[in-house]
């Protein structure tokens, strides 16, 4: 039976991040998708550790319990000048508890 799902996905921060600006630094931020729907933190400019803590909410409509197993989230952490050289890549799959 179909129903609507919320996954909720809660970004506390970024440690020891690899040097891309010619600073040094970097200017970190998180891109994340859930199902097609794309959401972003904010950018924390020229540091290598932020505390973003940022609760992101994707919202499910009408879907059956085996389309939401096959939901892939990918979480990318890049730099806001070189938003295609990411620094972590994560992909996680939905599962109901």
């Amino acid at each position: 039976k179909g129903g609507d799902y919320q996954v909720q996905l809660h970004v506390l921060e970024v440690r020891d991040l690899a040097a891309k600006n010619l600073n040094g630094l970097s200017d970190p931020v998180i891109f994340i998708e859930v199902h097609g729907e794309k959401q972003r933190t904010v950018t924390y400019k020229n540091c290598l550790s932020a505390v973003f803590d940022e609760l992101f909410l994707f919202n499910l409509k009408h879907m059956e319990k085996e389309e939401l197993e096959r939901v892939v989230i990918n979480i990318k952490v890049g730099t806001a000048l070189h938003c295609k050289d990411f620094l972590l890549l994560f992909f996680a799959i939905a599962c109901e508890t």
